[in-house]
């Protein structure tokens, strides 16, 4: 949804800005990049919420 509002590059941006404080866990970290990598390039082509829907998503375990 965020790439739809603000765009690609907005949502990117955003993002991994998000993503990128020190306090984040290191595995959070690399599973968030991965799953907004996948949204990214998805909305691009098949909607918001087919990522999620299909099993591309990475989640962790509690």
């Amino acid at each position: 949804m965020l790439s739809r509002d603000i765009g690609y590059a907005g949502a990117l941006r955003f993002t991994t800005a998000h993503e990128s404080s020190p306090t984040n866990d290191p595995a959070e970290k690399v599973m968030e990049m991965h799953n907004n990598s996948i949204g990214l390039k998805i909305r691009r082509s098949k909607g918001s919420d087919f990522a999620l829907n299909s099993g591309q998503l990475k989640v962790l375990d509690e």
